[in-house]
């Protein structure tokens, strides 16, 4: 990601200079080494609630369907997931008692948990690392897109 600063008094000049997250300055030699997915940049800081709303969004920024998954209607009501942040260990309590296929996903998109889940469920998820995971419960009726918070 680049950004660029255009324009003068004395006509245009264009600057480029690389934007980096997670370190303080550019001697720096630790920062964020990961994937970025839904970026948005605000010119003021958020007030807490417009940053649950951001959170709490299904897809945020994506305005694109997939085809042949059926996306569960109000899937907020199909599937409670708590604690949110979780310290490692976190319960899944979907409104039916059948037999369904938890998934969970890092920020990268990589498969880091599986779990065949029937009614309520505690999920050990002690051995991920802190961050923000996405998991996917898919049932014979569709799929419940959820995101979760490990905070150790």
């Amino acid at each position: 990601v680049q950004q660029t600063s255009i324009g003068s008094s004395s006509g245009t000049n264009s600057t480029t200079s690389n934007l980096s997250f997670g370190r303080d300055n550019s001697t720096a030699t630790q920062f964020y080494d990961g994937v970025l997915d839904n970026i948005r940049i605000y010119k003021r800081a958020l007030s807490d609630t417009e940053i649950t709303q951001l959170y709490n969004e299904p897809n945020p920024g994506n305005n694109c369907s997939t085809a042949g998954i059926n996306k569960l209607a109000n899937n907020n009501e199909q599937v409670n997931i708590y604690p949110n942040p979780s310290t490692g260990s976190f319960i899944i309590e979907p409104n039916s008692a059948t037999k369904q296929t938890m998934q969970m996903y890092d920020v990268t998109g990589k498969l880091v948990l599986s779990q065949t889940i029937s009614g309520k469920t505690t999920i050990d998820a002690s051995s991920l690392n802190e961050g923000v995971y996405n998991i996917s419960i898919i049932s014979n009726e569709g799929v419940v897109n959820k995101r979760l918070v490990i905070d150790k």
